[in-house]
């Protein structure tokens, strides 16, 4: 054809051809050589490929926005070496997603202090284990060939990002009583940003694990449903003299446990669940803790399950009087002479600012097993469950704007110290005693033939009430704090929902959800 009519021809295919020309591939696939192996069959390439910044944009060859890039195979790393970095981002709508395939696993002697994978500076931007997607060190431990930092992901910052269903193992195996790694430098997963999710992730042998390190106009972080141990801090949360912050952080779902192996003569490793510090300077911040659990050897250089820095600390991990903290349905399990909740950090100019409810305390029946070890300030301390502690509540400086009707319906047993309340000037055993010095506990909902400390909670195996337990229908009802970010409140730590009008069961489960159904009789089988 020639003339007008092959121009139009021309001009209409090359508009047909242009968004696939200039849109990102649907799937590249990276594997140890380039070669194809697992599910990765076709146009394979080598870490390398993906590490080059020209390999990243919008091309039909390149990864950019709804790439999935899937990594097949042992990809196996030098000493110090960061494997994969990411070089651009996804976009609204369209993340590029990094996937394991079955198996997978970047192993290398120790990993690059700024992470096997980096991520830092981009945003949009998926990280997925899928089934058994794994990273480990092989030889960084106290009597193996190295000690050196090491890091699993590094994303600081990573907007709009996800940390999801990955293996991290081994970055550091402690034994023995020696101190001779920073173990703050040793970490599965430290990021900051916008909008950051971090979630069902397994840990073990870590220094410090998920290090959530914020940064100025962070929002928006969730750190949920991960299972660590023998980490030395399993979670932390810091920030140090930022401006411009006004950060919702949400803590919830994660077990984390077995501490012991961080111990050291020195006590050169204070071990903690959950740390969360800062400076005087730090900003506004809310922060919500909840349906957690802290359990296990927790060593006798263990500090706390939950470590919120306060004023008297001098790095308090919110500076701003009027950050809010909200800690229930958390269940905590001490060993041997510890402090399940500790730290001056809950503070607050005016109003409540400060929710502690619905917890379940555990000790061993040591005398230096302490349920709550704080002081604050305007605190609503409620409907908590607490048992063979040596002190259910040791409080220094501590106010409560209201005692009779802000510290309330709280049920505590076996007492296994002198004086198990504390919260001076009062000093004393008798839970009488306690409720007409302080007024603390003097509305509880319990009948008044219980209405003094029990001989026992009456719990099960996993810390939930028993048939007769006197938590039942001893708390008052919190359903009116059930909104926004607290609406996870009206329901227990297996998600069963509490009553809307009546007496709640005190300590983190309801009754209803810890009694399974009775497994079926008379069944027999048919063999067709």
């Amino acid at each position: 054809m020639n003339g007008p009519r092959k121009f139009l021809l021309i001009v209409a295919s090359i508009f047909t051809f242009t968004p696939l020309m200039f849109s990102s591939a649907t799937n590249i696939y990276i594997t140890p050589d380039g070669s194809p192996q697992g599910s990765c069959t076709s146009n394979t390439q080598n870490p390398a490929w993906f590490n080059n910044a020209s390999n990243w944009g919008s091309g039909n060859t390149q990864i950019g926005p709804g790439t999935t890039v899937l990594l097949c195979g042992t990809f196996t790393g030098t000493a110090g070496q960061q494997l994969l970095t990411v070089r651009g981002s996804g976009s609204s709508g369209s993340p590029i997603l990094i996937q394991f395939d079955t198996g997978t696993v970047l192993t290398a002697p120790y990993w690059s202090n700024t992470g096997a994978i980096g991520a830092s500076g981009v945003s949009w931007i998926t990280i997925d284990g899928g089934s058994g997607g794994t990273i480990q060190d092989t030889a960084n431990g106290t009597t193996l060939k190295y000690q050196q930092p090491s890091t699993a992901i590094n994303a600081l910052p990573c907007n709009n990002c996800e940390f999801r269903n990955l293996s991290i193992v081994n970055l550091y195996i402690h034994s023995g009583s020696a101190c001779e790694i920073d173990q703050t430098q040793v970490n599965a997963i430290k990021f900051s940003g916008q909008n950051v999710l971090v979630h069902d992730n397994s840990i073990h042998d870590v220094g410090w694990s998920i290090w959530d390190d914020y940064g100025n106009n962070d929002t928006n972080h969730q750190i949920y449903n991960n299972d660590v141990w023998h980490s030395d801090h399993t979670i932390i949360f810091a920030g140090n003299g930022l401006t411009g912050v006004n950060l919702d952080e949400q803590i919830y779902n994660n077990h984390v446990h077995d501490f012991s192996n961080w111990d050291t003569t020195a006590n050169c490793y204070h071990h903690d669940g959950l740390h969360a510090f800062g400076s005087p300077a730090s900003p506004l911040v809310n922060l919500y803790v909840y349906n957690n659990q802290c359990d296990g050897s927790l060593g006798n250089n263990f500090n706390a399950c939950w470590f919120m820095e306060g004023g008297i600390e001098g790095t308090p991990w919110s500076g701003n009087p009027n950050s809010y903290f909200a800690f229930f349905n958390n269940v905590g399990v001490t060993n041997n002479a510890h402090d399940l909740v500790e730290g001056g950090g809950f503070t607050g100019a005016s109003g409540n600012n400060t929710l502690i409810a619905n917890n379940t305390m555990v000790g061993s029946g040591n005398s230096g097993d302490v349920a709550f070890d704080t002081n604050g300030t305007n605190v609503l301390f409620k409907n908590n469950a607490m048992t063979a502690l040596g002190y259910y509540v040791q409080l220094n400086g501590f106010t409560v704007a209201n005692p009779s009707t802000d510290f309330v319906s709280n049920v505590y047993a076996a007492c296994a110290g002198y004086n198990c309340f504390n919260w001076t000037p009062i000093d004393t055993s008798g839970f009488s005693t306690w409720q007409s010095s302080c007024k603390c506990d003097s509305s509880n909902n319990m009948p008044a033939s219980n209405s003094s400390y029990q001989a026992s909670l009456n719990l099960n195996t996993t810390y939930a009430p028993n048939s007769g337990s006197p938590v039942i229908g001893a708390g008052v009802n919190l359903t009116s704090l059930c909104a926004g970010s607290l609406v996870a409140l009206c329901s227990d730590k297996n998600g069963t929902p509490r009553p809307t009008t009546g007496a709640w069961d005190v300590g983190a489960y309801q009754f209803s959800s810890s009694a399974p159904p009775s497994p079926p009789t008379g069944l027999s089988a048919v063999i067709q």
